[in-house]
């Protein structure tokens, strides 16, 4: 069977490309979220049901399940952070924000406790030949990690009320965060204090100077005539008019 000629084929190649590269724009205009294979059907069926399924905080199951894993020693950062003892003993510290952050660590405990199984999996695939189930494990502990920190950001930042104006900066989420408090361990914590009163203090003579300085710019030459002793009168008594040299 004879070949078909390159010059025919150049056309084929180019024609499916353009076709999905329509298919594409096509996809992106339905909004369609990008699916994977499907996984075994018992597998799908325990995720969404437990999706779905309200969580019985109290259930032994439940809290048998949480106690089941323990953190690796040298894994200090899969714990959920405490809110540092000043701020939630503070009276701004509303029982609302209290019970909404009680809630909140609730949540992010569930959320470590279920990367203490992935971590013990990726220190097992270490130690065998499969690279699948290492890159996987990795992949997930990424993506929890990502929101185990993001949830400790949206707590200091629902916190932000109880704290003094001039210390707003310490609920950025740039700000570290230490593996036992929300707003760092108490030398930290301190030492960014001392550090946002000084910078307030600079700006604060900055901006006495500045406007010493501006007002200086708009005050008018006084020749003043009169002699040290002469006195004026003004609305609230008199005082001794005073010789500018």
């Amino acid at each position: 069977m004879a070949e078909e000629p390159p010059e025919k084929r150049m056309k084929v190649t180019t024609k499916m490309s353009k076709m999905e590269k329509m298919k594409r724009f096509e996809n992106i205009l339905s909004k369609k979220p990008k699916l994977g294979s499907p996984v075994h059907e018992e597998i799908a069926k325990i995720v969404n049901q437990g999706a779905e399924s309200a969580v019985d905080h109290k259930n032994k199951e439940v809290q048998e399940l949480v106690d089941k894993f323990v953190r690796p020693e040298n894994c200090e950062f899969l714990e959920v952070p405490k809110v540092n003892k000043v701020l939630w003993n503070s009276k701004e510290t509303s029982k609302r924000l209290k019970d909404n952050d009680r809630s909140l660590q609730r949540t992010q405990g569930y959320l470590v406790k279920g990367m203490i199984p992935v971590v013990q999996l990726m220190e097992k695939s270490l130690k065998s030949s499969s690279e699948e189930t290492f890159e996987l494990s990795l992949d997930s502990l990424n993506l929890l990690l990502y929101a185990h920190r993001d949830l400790s950001s949206q707590r200091r930042k629902l916190l932000t009320p109880a704290l003094d104006k001039k210390y707003l900066a310490l609920s950025h989420q740039d700000e570290k965060i230490s593996p036992n408090y929300l707003f760092g361990d108490r030398e930290n914590l301190e030492q960014r204090m001392k550090e946002i009163d000084d910078s307030t203090k600079l700006g604060n003579k900055m901006k006495v100077k500045s406007a010493w300085n501006r007002d200086k710019a708009h005050v008018p030459e006084v020749k003043d005539t009169y002699s040290r002793h002469d006195t004026f009168k003004s609305d609230n008594g008199s005082f001794k008019g005073k010789k500018w040299i």
